[in-house]
């Protein structure tokens, strides 16, 4: 199990403003590196440091999985670098969630994701930054 740092909400914090407008892209700025980045801001350690850099579409992304960790989505990539997944109902600010296929991060009451159209339906089409989506809508959380 991961150790939070003493000031992980501080770090947290600062890599939500980073990222407030920052859009959705491949291997740079994806769910599954948005939910790694945010661990890494509160605990020093990098769950996605052998995917960083090896794709840059969708395609690439799921090839990386299979590669590395021998998974085919999301759910599973979670399990394998996080753990087991818990009710979301307990989840606490900070810890991974799942919504659909995508990873994202509880803060309170909702959880933020990185935009994209895949979220159609409950965030706008074509949105850049992060989104708000209520954790009542999650399947799925993972402890931090």
């Amino acid at each position: 199990m991961r150790k939070r740092h003493g000031n992980w909400r501080t770090n947290l914090n600062a890599l939500i403003t980073a990222r407030q407008e920052t859009p959705f892209e491949w291997g740079q700025n994806d769910c599954c590196l948005w939910a790694a980045d945010a661990i890494l801001a509160q605990t020093g350690e990098d769950p996605a440091e052998k995917y960083r850099g090896t794709y840059s579409s969708e395609l690439g992304a799921f090839r990386a999985m299979k590669r590395n960790d021998k998974v085919d989505n999301t759910d599973r990539l979670a399990q394998k670098l996080i753990g087991e997944p818990i009710h979301p109902a307990l989840a606490q600010v900070g810890d991974i969630v799942l919504f659909q296929s995508a990873l994202g991060v509880c803060y309170g009451r909702n959880a933020l994701f990185v935009g994209q159209e895949q979220l159609i339906g409950d965030a706008i089409e074509g949105h850049e930054g992060l989104l708000l989506i209520p954790m009542q809508k999650m399947s799925k959380a993972y402890r931090v």
